[in-house]
């Protein structure tokens, strides 16, 4: 086995808490912390997120003035005449102020991109104080006598809440449970304190924390909830909480002392975040994303009612700022594109309209124009990346603007290889609309994103958060962008314990969305399920089912001690079915590692469906662009649509990739999908990539026959040889290696095409299939183990009787 880490454990930070095992830096959907012997399962929605409009408001304790976090700083908005100003100026991002009692300091978090830090900025002389271990650092807030600052902080293992003495710089740890422990709110006269407990990755609590009790009770439990988040009352034991209602949030006020019946202050269609109350507790100030991803600086009565946005009306930068357009083109032609914008400082720059995102893999805040975008920028200079997609050059260029009023710059984006000259289309079958991230989008939103990533065709799967159905208004809808790339709906079934299955190009969505016998969701009415009655209910439809993400890391997935990596019923739906797909390509799993399982069926003659899907969130902030994953299918000379795109996929004309472009050929003219003869045969690889791939090889049977050293960035080259093919089998190609960088954002380069099958689809090679069929039928005995273990005495007659099923199918084709 090639030797690479694990994908996307955690933020790259200086800490040994936190950057152990993974060149990434996602934090996007719960990632495994490994640090002194614990476990931790860190959102990427517990790190503060880069908006464009006011978000995490503070009032300070006279009512004047009120902080905000907006486009990475700190600013502090003058409540009786709208105008705001702003306090910090650095090229980190800084979120979620909050107040000294006496209002002459405000302690916020700093974001490098690569750790978290805690400051404390004293407002009359601009002198800086940090806290700043070698771990992560969240949510400051003072305490009420203003003598501690209290924080989450990694240093013990997991990420509890500290607080340091102001004078002295002691620091004690105040809270130990396992997880993670946030937003820590102190209430008015000392004696408790309110936070947020993620405990493991599903189940969320808000706990009181009595000082002078010594207890510590949970409150409030909810389940996957991104945004659950308190503020405690400026004088009574009253807590406001925003809270999920399926797709959206609304704000309530709480007892801490009879928190059961809390009572609702929003209603309607709002997604209410950040709330915080007035300083004399009469109102409540809260953010919330509008229509175009805009954040918006809303305010209600503390018992409920009516919502009125609080406007700025002026802002003071205390800097000359200016318009600039910034125009992208490909081959002379005006072109979506991915940008990425920094002034002189190396400050992200943020447009007015659309999301904005932070790629962890390469450390970049990014966001989508359609050709042509106009910024407020600082004078002076500012450095630009633009990409359309995979196949294009990276180009980075560092422009003067000097003091002009206005400016306009354009941007060339070189593309390394035309997919449709060479009849060819791309497509992603995995990622979300909404998942609980900081805005709350529309199918239509995704039009910039498949345009922007050059993407033909996507497929945004319904997914639950836990037990809320998430996106369901959006079942089956299609949407279609100007240059013709289209997204479908369809679904991730996820029977977790099972193996989630994504349902793509479906027209009515699966019920149940989710079961098995794990705690982590609450079970239904009955356990006996499996997940062939998920492959059922897609028999006869267009669709292609697909088991999602499925070996974590760069393993051999049949080793003793690797076989619960395999998801439990893939390789008993893997034999029975006669189409089904496997996510070779994704951001959350392991390309080779999955390759390994995949092999393992081709070699028992099952021409199982080469699949890539990102995995991404269009809502979340920290999150890889959707296309990161993706398949190639030939579609020749038809203009690309879902069907015939998909048909290509299915019959396996295809490559997958997260970089680089990988056509393969047998005997000239034979390409993945096809069949070639076996004895001597020729072979040809044309590999282009826009980023350094370090080998490039043939496999036959799952052994490879030819390597070689692969390409620098930018280049193409092409590789020949010749094979001799045993009577039966398959031959493939594939590349990887090397350092990620952009367009790509996976942790290492890779593709592979689709197999060419010898003398007939489906052949074997006896010493290949003798050796698959041991190791599959160990698969096997591992699943049964596993379900007897998590299953105990219920009843599972449906997934024994498909494992039973599977074992004599394997062992009667001996």
């Amino acid at each position: 086995m090639i030797s690479y880490t694990f994908k996307y454990a955690v933020l790259i930070c200086t800490s040994l808490f936190l950057a152990s095992t993974a060149s990434a830096q996602w934090t996007n959907r719960y990632p495994k912390v490994e640090g002194f012997g614990h476990h931790v399962y860190l959102e990427g929605h517990e790190f503060p997120s880069l908006t464009s409009g006011p978000i995490d408001p503070a009032t300070s304790p006279d009512s004047k003035n009120l902080a905000f976090a907006d486009q990475g700083y700190i600013w502090i908005l003058d409540l009786s005449s709208g105008g705001a100003t702003r306090i910090t100026a650095t090229k980190d991002v800084d979120a979620r102020p909050r107040w000294s009692p006496d209002g002459k300091q405000l302690t916020f978090i700093r974001d490098n991109g690569a750790d978290t830090g805690i400051v404390i900025l004293d407002l009359k002389s601009d002198r800086e104080t940090t806290i700043n271990t070698n771990t992560i650092e969240l949510d400051p807030i003072f305490s009420p006598d203003g003598e501690y600052i209290y924080f989450t902080s990694g240093i013990g293992g997991t990420l509890n809440i500290w607080r340091q003495h102001l004078l002295t710089n002691n620091r004690e740890q105040v809270t130990d449970l396992d997880g993670v422990e946030r937003n820590a709110r102190l209430l008015a006269d000392g004696t408790g304190m309110v936070y947020v407990h993620l405990a493991g990755f599903s189940e969320k609590h808000l706990r009181y924390r009595s000082f002078t009790k010594g207890t510590d009770v949970p409150i409030y439990t909810t389940g996957i909830s991104a945004h659950l988040m308190a503020d405690v009352h400026p004088t009574e034991q009253t807590i406001v909480v925003t809270l999920p209602e399926i797709d959206d949030y609304r704000l309530f006020s709480m007892d801490v002392n009879q928190p059961d019946f809390p009572s609702k202050l929003t209603a309607g269609t709002r997604y209410a975040l950040t709330p915080t109350w007035s300083s004399d507790g009469e109102a409540i100030y809260f953010s919330e994303p509008d229509e175009n991803q805009q954040y918006r600086l809303m305010r209600t009565s503390a018992y409920g009612g009516g919502v009125e946005e609080v406007a700025v009306k002026s802002r003071d930068w205390g800097e000359p700022r200016h318009k600039v357009t910034i125009k992208t083109v490909k081959e002379g032609k005006t072109s979506p594109a991915r940008l990425s914008v920094l002034d002189a400082n190396g400050h992200p720059i943020v447009p007015q309209s659309g999301g904005i995102y932070f790629d962890g893999q390469n450390g970049m805040n990014y966001f989508y124009s359609d050709g042509t975008v106009e910024l407020e920028v600082p004078m002076g200079a500012i450095t630009v990346t633009a990409v359309n997609g995979l196949m294009t050059m990276s180009n980075r260029q560092t422009i003067d603007l000097g003091d002009d009023a206005a400016t306009e710059i354009e941007l060339s984006i070189g593309e390394i290889w035309n997919a449709a000259a060479d009849g060819y289309a791309s497509a992603d079958y995995h990622f979300h609309l909404n998942y609980d991230g900081p805005y709350r989008l529309v199918p239509n939103d995704l039009k910039p994103l498949l345009d922007g990533e050059n993407l033909t065709v996507g497929a945004p799967l319904l997914a639950n958060l836990h037990t809320r159905l998430i996106d369901r208004p959006f079942a089956a809808d299609k949407v279609t962008t100007e240059r013709g790339n289209t997204a479908h709906m369809g679904q991730e079934v996820r029977s977790h314990f099972h193996g989630h299955i994504g349902l793509v190009g479906i027209a009515d969505e699966y019920r149940p969305w989710h079961w098995g016998p794990s705690s982590v969701y609450p079970r239904l009415a009955s356990v006996d399920r499996s997940n062939s009655e998920v492959l059922d209910f897609m028999a006869g439809k267009e669709g292609i089912a697909t088991y999602v993400h499925p070996v974590a890391k760069n393993i051999d997935p049949f080793l003793p001690d690797n076989l619960s990596s395999i998801p439990l019923e893939f390789v008993s739906d893997a034999i029975l079915s006669d189409t089904l797909g496997i996510e070779i390509v994704c951001a959350w799993t392991d390309e080779l590692g999955t390759s390994e399982l995949w092999y393992r069926l081709l070699n028992i003659g099952k021409p199982v469906t080469a699949m890539a899907g990102t995995d991404s969130f269009a809502d979340f902030h920290r999150t890889p662009a959707p296309g990161s994953a993706r398949v190639y299918a030939h579609v020749g000379d038809q203009k690309p649509t879902w069907d015939n795109v998909i048909d290509k996929v299915r019959l396996g004309e295809t490559f997958v990739t997260n970089a680089p472009a990988l056509l393969f050929t047998v005997n000239n003219n034979v390409s993945p999908g096809g069949i070639t003869m076996s004895g001597a045969q020729k072979w040809s690889i044309d590999l282009t990539s826009a980023v350094t791939v370090e080998t490039v090889e043939v496999v036959v049977n799952g052994k490879v026959v030819w390597e070689s050293g692969g390409i620098g960035a930018g280049e193409k080259k092409s590789f020949s040889g010749t094979v001799d093919l045993p009577a039966g089998g398959w031959i493939a190609a594939r590349a990887y290696g090397g350092e990620m960088a952009w367009p790509g954002m996976d942790s290492y380069p890779f593709a592979h095409s689709s197999p060419i099958w010898i003398e007939r689809i489906g052949s074997t090679d006896p010493v290949a299939s003798k050796a698959a069929k041991a190791d599959l039928l160990n698969a096997l005995a591992s699943a049964s183990v596993r379900a007897k273990s998590a299953y105990g005495s219920a009843d599972t007659a449906k997934f024994n009787d498909r494992l039973n099923e599977a074992i004599e199918a394997l062992t009667n084709n001996d």
